[in-house]
């Protein structure tokens, strides 16, 4: 296996592993209270959404949010972001090393807005009541954060077609 695929599969794997400790382990120990996390929530939250979510968290769930989940939250864009950035590239390196490496750094937005969403929300679960500034820059970037992993993996796919279908004309050529 040459090195670049055994590094993609690295990533993919750190990644999987640290979204199933989070799904299987943080995650539920968080959300005890039956509302949802902050970083899960797509569409974002208002500010008495974050304020009851907050209000409900036991100080086990909050040692578990700033320590545990915080670190695995931020292993986890670390390699997302790695397996779909060198996921671009490999998929069109055959086609355009320029354009792959061009296109790899889209998932890089993901990364910025997923650091942010963490810091932000530290810094929500460190206060005794958040701002509403807190909670809408908090809630912006969780946002943004959606969108932008989700164009990631759009583009990973457009990349992924693009590669199958330059191997099918190549054949179709020979």
């Amino acid at each position: 296996m040459r090195r670049e695929w055994a590094l993609y599969l690295t990533l993919v794997g750190v990644a999987l592993g640290a979204l199933a400790l989070m799904t299987l382990w943080t995650r539920p120990m968080i959300e005890a209270g039956g509302l949802e996390m902050f970083d899960v929530r797509t569409g974002g939250y208002s500010f008495p959404e974050a304020v009851r979510f907050l209000d409900q968290l036991n100080d086990d769930s909050r040692r578990l949010y700033l320590g545990a989940q915080r670190m695995l939250d931020t292993i986890f864009p670390l390699a997302l972001t790695g397996a779909l950035a060198l996921g671009m590239f490999l998929a069109l390196r055959h086609v355009s090393r320029v354009l792959g490496s061009v296109l790899g750094l889209v998932p890089l937005a993901y990364l910025v807005f997923d650091l942010l969403e963490n810091a932000a929300v530290a810094k929500m679960l460190r206060t005794d009541g958040p701002s509403l500034d807190m909670v809408t820059r908090a809630s912006q970037w969780t946002e943004l954060k959606w969108v932008a992993v989700q164009a990631s993996f759009a583009l990973l796919a457009l990349c992924i077609v693009l590669r199958v279908a330059q191997g099918l004309v190549s054949k179709l050529r020979a």
